[in-house]
């Protein structure tokens, strides 16, 4: 779905904001971070040649006060803390993971900053020199103003965390903080008692207390170096509105949702409805669709109304059905949440493939209902599960089933 979002936000929006005028592809390589997945999407060459593949290690600093920012790092995966720091204090002012970047100061026209940065979640990464960054955003605007746009969220994350600094109690700061970190984590945190302390700026023992809070309340588990989310929504409720905002700045300034990019969150996926009794087969069958989410782009409206009909029945959620891919796209960023695609091909006379290549790489399971036979789809795409129209939901059950290894 995420990189649905990118395509939207490339299609009806960058492309007139900013004017970004088409541009060839260094290459077709995807990546996991989400400012360089925009930044792919919207056709932007001036960095790809310039980055490095790279391992950050745990507490491994890639910024220090007042120092030179060398490199800067598009991580892909765990955790950048950027600290503030005097004497023989700090506390976290910043949180980097996937969504983002490090070495805010370059994109400002500076080089260094009184902050440090560092590695609190062992993390893969892209890396570019500070150098060949400038050249870049002097070369392109739109990615001068998307990278732009980024470091305005950062500083508003960091207000929010000046806000819950200065006027929270360490419960409210904590469950924010876990909040954050299960945004780019994902729900099991590898996080210790020590490490929290030293992040929020309190006592160990305060964290410990607040911890155990909000266990009480059943909203984690933990266990040693380990936290588990157990309760998301009760987990917002505990920061008090210290969470949100700044999520959702990024959203609008990037159409990516920060919480499900590249990581699968238990307490973002919709419970099940309740499934029918029945036959053991036809239980089965419903179980399979039963609380998913099924998007059908369909231009045939007779045969889309009775597949979505048909779908509803046996339990799934129906997104649409849409009859073009511009449709397809804001039902999905309205939506939130995709699980399976059920795609006519042909979608008003435009091939539907550029969206097959964008829900495959989003994770989201395609299955074709098109008028095509096999033999007329290319290659690439003949991996999906293809059935010839009329098509109904006893198809799609067939296509999930599980198959004996």
């Amino acid at each position: 779905m995420i990189a649905l979002l990118h395509w939207l936000f490339h299609s009806l929006t960058w492309g007139c904001f900013l004017r970004v005028e088409p541009t060839r592809m260094a290459s077709n390589k995807t990546y996991k971070n989400g400012l360089l997945s925009a930044i792919s999407r919207l056709q932007i060459d001036a960095l790809e040649p310039h980055l490095e593949a790279v391992e950050l290690r745990l507490q491994q600093q890639i910024e220090y006060p007042k120092r030179p920012i060398n490199f800067v790092y598009f991580p892909e995966n765990g955790l950048l803390s950027v600290l503030a720091l005097e004497s023989d204090r700090q506390v976290e002012v910043a949180l980097v993971g996937h969504e983002g970047m490090s070495g805010l100061p370059i994109l400002l026209g500076d080089d260094r900053s009184p902050h440090a940065c560092v590695v609190q979640a062992p993390c893969k990464a892209h890396r570019i020199t500070a150098a060949a960054l400038r050249s870049a955003l002097d070369s392109s605007l739109p990615l001068r103003e998307l990278l732009t746009k980024y470091a305005h969220v950062a500083m508003i994350q960091m207000g929010y965390s000046a806000l819950a600094n200065g006027q929270a109690n360490i419960e409210e700061r904590l469950a924010r903080w876990l909040l954050m970190s299960q945004d780019r984590l994902g729900d099991e945190l590898p996080l210790t008692h020590e490490l929290l302390a030293f992040m929020l700026g309190v006592r160990r023992a305060g964290v410990t207390e607040a911890l155990h809070v909000l266990e009480e309340k059943h909203l984690i588990r933990t266990s040693r170096g380990r936290i588990l989310v157990t309760n998301r929504t009760g987990l917002k409720q505990a920061a008090r509105g210290l969470y949100g905002t700044p999520e959702a700045e990024y959203y609008r300034l990037t159409g990516i949702p920060i919480e499900t990019f590249g990581i699968p969150l238990a307490g973002h996926k919709p419970e099940a409805p309740p499934v029918a009794t029945g036959s053991a087969e036809s239980k089965e069958d419903s179980d399979i669709l039963a609380g998913r989410r099924v998007l059908v782009v369909e231009d045939d409206g007779n045969l889309a109304t009775a597949l979505a009909a048909d779908l509803a029945a046996r339990g799934a959620i129906v997104l649409g059905p849409v009859s073009s891919m511009e449709a397809a796209l804001k039902a999905i960023t309205e939506s939130g949440h995709i699980d399976i695609a059920v795609l006519d091909l042909n979608l008003q006379g435009e091939m539907a493939y550029p969206l097959v290549d964008l829900l495959e790489g989003a994770g989201v399971i395609v299955v074709f209902a098109t008028g095509y036979d096999r033999d007329r789809i290319p290659d690439r795409y003949r991996k999906f599960p293809h059935f010839t129209k009329p098509f109904d939901s006893g198809d799609l059950v067939e296509a999930l089933r599980p198959r004996p290894a």
